[in-house]
């Protein structure tokens, strides 16, 4: 297996394996196909910068998926923002492909990212960590992010507690409707 640029050649094998996904699944913008020309800009001499398409292509030399980039916006605030999308043929799927599309780096990104997300981090809070330098600043950034999530998560308990009392209250308060029941529970 190799995965590199893709060339002008690849267009036409691009393309096929995005119709499939445009015609037959909702992971697609499109529902129809927009041909290989959609991809030119992304080959060849001098795409524009944060534009790339990679091919993953088999032993066989038939290219079984392919990662794109685009630019999100073009505008200063999204310079470093870029939409990802990773596509597979059907003879590709559950074979490693995909992950094989993202060096080991971004494999390690994602993973924190999704630490952090299960974790409550916001993307903001997810990307400061991320920054550099690392070593003991990004420790000292991660145990200031965790001293506010700590009194975050103390306060959501606090409102849970206080929250289960009232309902358990009125549960069992001899109201006859909700409202009169609201208004004692106040």
């Amino acid at each position: 297996m190799e995965i590199r640029a893709a060339t002008r050649d690849d267009l036409v094998e691009v393309s096929a394996i995005y119709d499939h996904h445009a015609r037959s699944s909702t992971t697609a913008l499109d529902d129809e196909s927009p041909g290989p020309d959609r991809w030119a800009a992304k080959v060849g001499d001098g795409p524009r910068r944060g534009e790339h398409l990679l091919v993953v292509v088999a032993e066989d030399g038939e290219v079984r998926g392919y990662a794109e980039s685009s630019v999100y916006r073009d505008r200063s605030a999204y310079e470093q923002t870029r939409e990802v999308a990773v596509y597979l043929g059907l003879d590709a799927q559950q074979q490693g492909y995909g992950r094989r599309l993202y060096d080991e780096t971004a494999i390690d990104r994602l993973t924190v990212i999704r630490f952090c997300r299960q974790l409550d981090f916001t993307l903001d809070e997810i990307r400061l960590l991320l920054t550099e330098p690392r070593g003991r600043r990004q420790k000292a950034r991660w145990r200031e992010l965790v001293d506010v999530k700590a009194v975050e998560l103390d306060e959501t308990l606090a409102r849970v507690r206080a929250m289960k009392k009232v309902l358990l209250v009125s549960r069992d308060c001899d109201c006859v409707d909700v409202q009169e029941c609201a208004a004692v529970c106040r």
